[in-house]
């Protein structure tokens, strides 16, 4: 899989090394903290598994249905910009 890290430095900006210009650092760091994202949400599938099989099949969805939530929470306060690449939404 391609990273942002494995592209050459082909940027709006014209900056041969990441900066802060445009949208390009904050690409990148989200990038970089997809992984914690992927690993978090592993988690919260091991938890609903669990509960699940503990508490029975609506306790498993509440683990869920609390985590969506407070994603949809968080991503209330994240603005997307149309400049940004691939910024289809």
């Amino acid at each position: 899989m391609t990273t942002l890290d494995d592209r050459p430095a082909v940027k709006p900006c014209g900056c041969p090394e990441p900066c802060d210009h445009l949208p390009y650092a904050r690409l990148a760091a989200a990038n970089k903290n997809l992984g914690a994202v992927l690993d978090a949400q592993a988690e919260v599938m091991r938890v609903a598994i669990r509960a699940a099989a503990q508490e029975g099949p609506a306790a498993g969805m509440n683990v869920i249905v609390r985590y969506v939530r407070s994603v949809s929470e968080l991503a209330e306060g994240l603005q997307f910009s149309d400049d940004m690449p691939g910024g289809d939404r």
